[in-house]
């Protein structure tokens, strides 16, 4: 969630036009570089991203970053990191190279971060992730075609160097067993909005990630509620909510944009902003859902 709220972040200052790679990486490494240490360095061109490439992307680095920091390179003091990426044949390609931590081999299974890692990749950006666990410490490369990319500047830049409320995981007894269709075109984010319901003890109906499939589920599925992206592959999910509207369906938008772009018919409905955080999911849901289908 961190991760995607520092992207948003960034791709809000650029009027969600892209995404610096750059400042997405010395983002996921800033706080591995404190204290003067060298442990962390990066090189690249300046390339852009495109907004859901930016996020996919920040993601995958905090998963592989959080991993460093727990079994990895970035978990002991003698360890060090290399991140490196470049753009020719029309790919993308990030070398992520860990050294000096502890010794590594293939696991029987990826972890769950790594499967992350691996989905927001390649099926959310038609790309490609390969681990590599050697013996000196895992070399991940990611593969992104070029389409995915807003602008390059090819002239590289010289190696960085380093500068200088635990939410309840009970679930809310009103919201266990209830089913909440998601429809959400942003396959990270739908993910993580699954999970979060899912640790609530709900039913998610979904995602579905088209007005034509959101208007399909609710006609055929038993709804207790819906979560509703306001902007679905550039259509505005209005008259989803109005069949919603019409059935009694009690629903709640969510945005990575101003809230106060809803339209005026709507201006009661509560607006989840992008990236979700679980607490404000639990209570939003609670306050709206709850008493509405109890």
């Amino acid at each position: 969630i961190q991760a995607l709220a520092a992207t948003h972040k960034l791709l809000s200052c650029s009027r969600w036009e892209g995404a610096s790679l750059r400042e997405i990486v010395d983002a996921e490494m800033a706080p591995y570089r404190s204290n003067g240490s060298e442990r962390v360095v990066t090189d690249g061109p300046q390339v852009m991203l495109r907004p859901p490439t930016a996020q996919s992307v920040a993601l995958a680095l905090h998963e592989l970053a959080t991993n460093a920091a727990k079994y990895g390179a970035l978990s002991t003091h003698g360890g060090n990191l290399r991140v490196v990426w470049g753009v020719e044949h029309d790919v993308l390609t990030l070398h992520w190279t860990e050294r000096g931590g502890p010794t590594t081999c293939s696991p029987s299974s990826l972890g769950f971060g790594l499967k992350i890692v691996r989905s927001g990749i390649e099926e959310q950006l038609d790309g490609c992730v390969v681990y590599d666990w050697r013996h000196e410490g895992l070399h991940c490369v990611l593969s992104i075609p070029a389409a995915h990319l807003v602008k390059v500047v090819q002239d590289p830049v010289r190696p960085e160097t380093p500068t200088n409320s635990k939410l309840n995981g009970h679930a809310y007894s009103g919201l266990v067993g209830k089913r909440i269709l998601v429809v959400e075109d942003e396959h990270l984010i739908s993910m993580l909005v699954r999970e979060m319901l899912a640790e609530l003890g709900v039913g998610v109906v979904g995602p579905v990630n088209t007005l034509n499939d959101g208007f399909a589920a609710v006609q055929s599925e038993f709804l207790d509620g819906a979560i509703l992206d306001l902007n679905l592959r550039g259509q505005q999910t209005y008259a989803l909510a109005e069949v919603l509207t019409r059935r009694g369906v009690p629903f709640v938008f969510m945005t990575g944009y101003d809230s106060d772009t809803v339209d005026g018919r709507y201006l009661h409905i509560p607006v989840l902003q992008k990236p979700i955080e679980f607490d404000i999911l639990k209570r939003t849901l609670a306050s709206s859902l709850i008493k509405q289908v109890a």
